[in-house]
């Protein structure tokens, strides 16, 4: 999570550790809702490249 840029940091940790919604997350970071959804959305995406290969070599 740390390699993520720190708006999208934010997100996810507001979103998967503080367990906050969207609309939130809005709130708290002061952007719009579609704007959160889009950050999550590219977190997710980054997480997924780079856990990937680890993923990978436990199977």
């Amino acid at each position: 999570i740390r390699e993520l840029p720190p708006e999208y940091q934010s997100c996810v940790t507001l979103k998967y550790l503080e367990d906050l919604g969207v609309g939130e997350i809005a709130q708290t970071l002061q952007v719009p809702v579609g704007t959160v959804k889009t950050w999550l959305f590219r977190a997710r995406e980054i997480l997924v490249q780079k856990l990937k290969p680890h993923v990978e070599t436990l199977l």
